[in-house]
């Protein structure tokens, strides 16, 4: 889509549409989500319409802490899926940032750089499911 806009309206119509969609988007989502039941146990109900099964009761959970995560046995495993989460994060950033410029200046138009790294972001979205169908032995597409 990125790549039809800038050839019509140039980088500033990617901007503005990055920008003014999510805010239209986020207002439709909290017109139309319904309210938790936890909410709806603690506030009551504003809108008995918008409930979304207040009347289940909750499942007591134990209480836990943010500490807990850095205590004990899941220090070393909270700070080593810090860390790879944190490095995973930055890759994405700088290929899915740097991937157009590079491609451009290789030789293959803005609007095809901008498509192959549109692409790149939609193949790195599956992979969680693949990850899990390969660790898992189950199909995640098949119900």
């Amino acid at each position: 889509m990125s790549a039809a806009v800038i050839a019509v309206y140039g980088w500033q119509g990617v901007f503005l549409i990055g920008g003014v969609a999510p805010l239209i988007f986020a207002a439709v989502l909290a017109a139309a989500l319904p309210e938790s039941p936890r909410f709806m146990l603690i506030h009551g109900p504003s809108d008995p319409r918008r409930s979304a099964g207040a009347t289940l009761p909750l499942a007591q959970t134990a209480q836990s802490s943010f500490r807990q995560l850095f205590a004990g046995d899941y220090r070393r495993l909270t700070v080593l899926l810090s860390f790879a989460a944190f490095l995973t994060q930055l890759v994405i950033v700088f290929v899915v940032t740097w991937m157009p410029t590079l491609l451009t200046s290789a030789g293959l138009p803005l609007s095809r750089s901008i498509l192959v790294s549109a692409t790149f972001s939609l193949e790195e979205s599956s992979d969680p499911c693949c990850l899990r169908a390969s660790s898992t032995g189950s199909n995640p597409f098949v119900p």
